[in-house]
Formats: C-alpha cells, sequence, structure tokens
C-alpha cells in the first residue's frame, strides 16, 4: 500500500517523493489495478498542504478571500495543474464537431478559448467556494472540507475507467491500466469514511458534507454517459474534468446546506 501510495504521490503531483528501498520502479507509470482502491488517500494527502496554507494565512489575518485564493494556488502548484488542464482540453474539444476531431483538440498542447474559460471559471468558483466556507465555518471546518474534496473529487473519475473503454489505444489512459469494480467499491467507501471523519474530527456540518459527498457521486455518474457520447470512452483529460468539476461541486454543495 505504501509503495501504491508514492507512486500515485508521484503521478498526480510534482512533490519530491522520496524513493524507497523496497520499491522496483519508483518513477514508471501507476498500475490503476492496484492503485485503485489508495487514490482517494492519495488526494487527502494531497489537500493537505493547501489546507495548512488556509489556516496560515487565516490565522494571520489576510482574510477569507486572500486565505482561499493561496490554498487553490497550492493545490495548483502542487499538482502541476495535472487536473485543470485535463479541464482546459476537455473544454477545448467542445469546439469540434466529430470524435476523431475532439480527441485530436485534447491532444493539442496548446489552450484555446474554451480553455481558458473553463480554467479562469474553474479557478474563481473553487475559491469563491472556500472563502464563502470561510465566511459561515471557522478555518479548521473548511480546512477539513478542502481535504475531503481533495479525495473525494479524485475517486470521481475512476468510475469511468471501470465502466468504459478507453477512447485511445496509446496515452497515459491506457498505459495505467484498468481497475477492477471492487477497488473502486473501496475506493468510494474510503472517500465517503474519510470525508465524514474529517467533519466529525472539526465540527464540520455533517449533513452538508454528506449532501457534498453526494454531489461527487452524482458528477461522477454523470461523467460516464457524457465521456460515452463525447469522444467513445475516457482519456486522462476527461478523468481530469471529472475531478475539477466534482470538487467544485461538492465545495458549493456544501455551502448551499450550510447557507440554506
Amino acid at each position: 500500500m505504501l509503495t501504491q501510495i508514492c507512486m500515485g504521490l508521484r503521478f498526480y503531483s510534482r512533490l519530491p517523493i522520496p524513493t524507497g528501498p523496497w520499491e522496483r520502479d519508483p518513477h514508471g507509470v501507476p498500475d490503476f489495478r492496484r492503485i485503485t482502491p489508495v487514490v482517494p488517500i492519495i488526494g487527502l494527502l494531497l489537500g493537505v498542504l493547501p489546507a495548512a496554507v488556509l489556516l496560515g494565512a487565516d490565522a494571520v489575518g489576510l482574510g477569507p478571500l486572500l486565505a482561499a485564493g493561496l490554498a487553490v494556488a497550492t493545490a495548483t502548484v502542487t499538482t502541476g495543474a495535472f487536473h485543470e488542464d485535463g479541464l482546459a482540453d476537455t473544454a477545448d474539444s467542445f469546439g469540434a464537431h466529430t470524435t476523431e476531431r475532439r480527441l485530436e483538440v485534447m491532444r493539442d498542447s496548446r489552450i484555446g478559448t474554451f480553455g481558458a474559460a473553463a480554467l479562469i471559471l474553474g479557478l474563481l468558483l473553487r475559491v469563491g467556494a472556500l472563502a464563502e466556507l470561510l465566511a459561515h465555518l471557522d478555518a479548521a471546518e473548511t480546512a477539513a472540507l478542502l481535504v475531503a474534496a481533495a479525495g473525494a473529487s479524485r475517486a470521481a473519475p475512476l468510475l469511468m475507467m471501470v465502466l468504459l473503454p478507453t477512447a485511445r489505444t496509446d496515452g497515459a489512459s491506457y498505459s495505467v491500466g484498468l481497475p477492477s469494480r471492487l477497488g473502486v467499491g473501496i475506493a468510494w467507501v474510503l472517500a465517503a469514511a474519510a470525508g465524514l471523519a474529517l467533519a466529525a474530527a472539526t465540527g464540520a456540518p455533517l449533513g452538508a458534507t454528506a449532501a457534498g459527498l453526494g454531489a461527487v457521486a452524482i458528477v461522477g455518474l454523470l461523467a460516464v454517459p457524457f465521456a460515452a457520447r463525447h469522444i467513445g470512452g475516457y482519456t486522462g483529460d476527461i478523468a481530469g474534468a471529472a475531478q475539477q468539476v466534482s470538487e467544485i461541486a461538492m465545495l458549493l454543495t456544501v455551502l448551499a446546506v450550510v447557507n440554506g
């Protein structure tokens, strides 16, 4: 499990994870047939540093907006905009009218108008949601929700990986292998349990957290027919977009319930 977590952290982030003496291929592509159950744990770990920045910025009195902005900036730098890139590429593909052309657009490293708009809106929504949560909850509760969203949102794309074929026969999505249904089920249970445990430990509203986790599940389920219609399967870009949308959906849902 430790090997899979280390490989997953290297895959999902730009963090300098030390190489363990027990690792045979520490910098290889992770095998999702084995890594799937710990994907939410990897997401939780990736949420710790942004949450710490959020707490620190709030503690020194920078205010909700700056604290939220610094937290999202930290998350983006930590992952090397890994999922944001997928969101932008997927958005750019909306301008194409055939599956073949959509896949070409998604592979193109250049960013178009749709992709730029999606990036800007996604970042604004994440920063705005966290800032509003800080205005309604204390910093520890908001930080816990940020970590919970980071873990649960990484589980959302797994549904596509187990229910759809890859849209290409090359690329990262093809090389990482297919997860098992059991592995995906374990991942979803871990994501939900961790999210609720974090909420309970910090005093964050459990009902709102549960609703947010439900929103992640809905986005994950809706992503399956969308990817099937859009490109006939899934790619790493579609998976990244699903992560971003599900994270935003969780934060906004929690905020809506808290305000309601």
